[in-house]
C-alpha cells in the first residue's frame, strides 16, 4: 500500500502560537456496541471554520432518517468469508431491530483503520432492478490515523473491484487525510470538549470493464468534515458532499450531514424484557409493563428522532423482576418519538407514535 506523508503541517506550526493540541481520541471498539446514528437536512449547514480551539454550534439541525448502527464479529455476517482480513464491521438496524442487508468490513491494526470490503443492496440505474453488490479492497483504503498530528496530512491510495448488472467495474482513488481542527462542538445532545476534527477528501474513479479494454465510467470528488470526541469509534458529526460525473458529463452534487449521539452506545442486548407500551398512537397517558431481570436503577425517557432527550418520565431504583407503569405525558407536537428505557447505564429504544 502506498503511504505519502505531506509535512506542510511542521512547517505552518513554525508560524503560528503554540496551542495545548489534543491528540487523537483513544478509540475503543467493542462487538455488540450500538450506537443511534441520524441523517439530517444540510441545505443551510456548513463545516465551519478549521484551526485551533474553534467553538462549532449545531444546535438548531433539523432531523432526518434515525437508524441503530452495530459493531460486529464480522464472522458473524454472511460473506464474511470474502474478506478474511477484517476484523471487525459495522452494519445498521431499523429502530424495531430488522437488520440492514448493507454491512462494512474493516481491518483495525496498530495505528489505522480501513476498509476491507463492503456488501450493498441497491438499485441499479439503469435496469432499476435491485442487486447485492460485493466491493472488494485489492487494496485496503485508510479512512483514519490514530496517531495523526494536528494540521498533518497523510494520504493513501486504494483499489476495488465490483461487479453490478453483470458488468465489472475497477474502482482506483486516493484518500487525503487531515487533523484540520479541533475545539469545543455543540449538538442537539450536549457539547464535546476537546473535540478533533478530521478532513478526508476522496478522489477517485470508475472503469468499465469491457472485453479486454477499460473505459472510464464515472468520477468522484468528495470532501468531509469529521468530529471525533474522546473514546468514541464513532464520529459524533460530519458534514460533507459527494460530486460525481458520468462518462465525463455534468456533475450531480450530494450533500450530506449526520450524528451520533455517544450516550446511546450500548451492548446489543435486550435491556428489559417483554416489553409492551400502549397506547399506540398515544396522548395524554403512556402504560408500560416489562419485565427486569436484575434489581437496578430505572429511568424511563421521551427522545425526538433528533436523538434529543425532551423529558424524563420516571426515575426510581428498582428491585427487579415485573413493572407496570402508568405515567402521565406531557403535550407534545403530533408525530413519532422513541422512548427510552435505561436500566443500569444501556437503554433500548421504541418507538412511540404520538397524536
Amino acid at each position: 500500500m502506498k503511504n505519502i506523508f505531506l509535512l506542510w503541517g511542521a512547517y505552518l506550526l513554525l508560524l503560528s502560537p503554540v496551542f495545548a493540541q489534543p491528540s487523537f481520541p483513544n478509540l475503543t471498539l467493542s462487538f455488540g456496541e450500538e450506537f443511534l446514528a441520524v441523517t439530517h437536512d444540510p441545505t443551510s449547514i456548513t463545516s465551519g471554520p478549521s484551526g485551533a480551539n474553534v467553538s462549532w454550534d449545531y444546535t438548531n439541525i433539523d432531523t432526518g432518517v434515525v437508524t441503530i448502527a452495530q459493531i460486529l464479529d464480522p464472522t458473524t455476517i454472511t460473506g464474511s468469508n470474502l474478506f478474511p482480513d477484517a476484523n471487525f464491521a459495522v452494519r445498521g438496524r431499523s429502530i424495531s431491530g430488522i437488520p440492514s442487508p448493507n454491512s462494512t468490513f474493516y481491518n483495525f491494526g496498530g495505528d489505522t483503520f480501513a476498509v476491507r470490503g463492503m456488501i450493498r443492496r441497491q438499485t441499479n440505474p439503469f435496469t432499476n432492478l435491485t442487486e447485492e453488490i460485493v466491493f472488494d479492497y485489492s487494496d485496503p483504503e485508510v479512512i483514519l490515523y490514530l496517531d495523526i498530528n494536528y494540521q498533518e496530512t497523510r494520504s493513501d491510495s486504494f483499489t476495488v473491484t465490483y461487479t453490478s448488472d453483470g458488468s465489472t467495474y475497477l474502482r482506483e482513488g486516493v484518500d487525503s487525510i487531515t487533523y484540520d481542527a479541533y475545539g469545543d462542538i455543540t449538538l442537539p445532545f450536549g457539547t464535546f470538549s476537546n473535540a478533533v476534527r478530521i478532513k478526508r477528501v476522496q478522489d477517485y474513479r470508475d472503469f468499465l470493464t469491457l472485453g479486454s479494454t477499460q473505459t472510464e465510467y464515472a468520477t468522484y470528488y468528495s470532501e468531509t468534515h469529521y468530529w471525533y470526541a474522546a473514546n468514541q469509534f464513532q464520529p459524533i458529526f460530519s458534514v460533507g458532499f459527494l460530486e460525481i460525473r458520468l462518462f465525463g458529463g455534468s456533475p450531480t452534487i450530494t450533500k450530506f450531514v449526520a450524528s451520533a449521539d455517544p450516550n446511546f452506545v450500548s451492548n446489543d442486548q435486550v435491556v428489559v424484557q417483554d416489553l409492551s407500551l400502549f397506547p399506540q398512537p398515544a396522548s395524554d397517558v403512556l402504560n408500560l409493563s416489562f419485565d427486569m431481570e436484575q434489581a437496578g436503577p430505572v429511568q424511563i425517557s421521551i427522545f425526538n428522532m433528533k436523538g434529543k432527550k425532551v423529558v424524563t418520565l420516571y426515575e426510581a431504583a428498582s428491585a427487579g423482576g415485573l413493572q407496570s407503569l402508568r405515567l402521565d405525558l406531557p403535550e407534545l407536537s403530533a408525530g413519532l418519538y422513541l422512548v427510552g428505557i435505561e436500566v443500569n447505564g444501556k437503554i433500548q429504544l421504541e418507538k412511540l407514535q404520538i397524536k
